[in-house]
């Protein structure tokens, strides 16, 4: 299962007037309807794809004042969603993710998800496959180390 623990670009915010909405228009795997295009016409009627940056300070959800908001709640579910999943998880594999440590709502939910997994007496070792660039080859250990802290020592890297 793929996630979308940052909105993605299938996904359409739309101000039209008093009505803002979100919009899911296809999986994001499918390129051919999946790009929403931005179009500004003025602060009241605008359309652009739902991301949330990769930040730590993600007013989206951390602005106590947007818990309402559409886009908010979109990524909260998401975000449960992705920790219930983990918490399930035998495997987990990553392609290309840095865990940035701008990103330290994305970190928090695989440590979430591995706690309660480890709460839960899961029996069978949580096995990671780690699929990085060639520049990261001299940086194995370091990745190790940050993947162990993450998800136990016990964890199949």
């Amino acid at each position: 299962m793929g996630t979308a623990f940052h909105g993605s670009l299938s996904w359409a915010e739309r101000r039209d007037g008093s009505n803002y909405s979100i919009t899911y228009l296809a999986p994001p795997y499918n390129p051919q309807s999946s790009l929403v295009p931005t179009q500004y016409i003025n602060d009241d009627n605008w359309l652009q794809p739902a991301i949330i940056p990769p930040t730590v300070f993600k007013q989206e959800i951390n602005d106590g004042s947007r818990i309402g908001n559409a886009l908010t709640q979109a990524i909260l579910q998401q975000w449960r969603a992705s920790i219930t999943v983990l918490e399930n998880a035998d495997r987990i594999i990553f392609v290309g993710y840095s865990f940035p440590v701008s990103d330290f709502h994305a970190k928090r939910i695989f440590q979430i998800g591995s706690m309660l997994r480890r709460r839960k007496g899961h029996k069978r070792v949580l096995q990671i496959l780690d699929c990085v660039g060639i520049e990261d080859k001299n940086k194995n250990d370091d990745r190790k180390n940050l993947l162990k802290r993450i998800f136990g020592d016990d964890t199949n890297i």
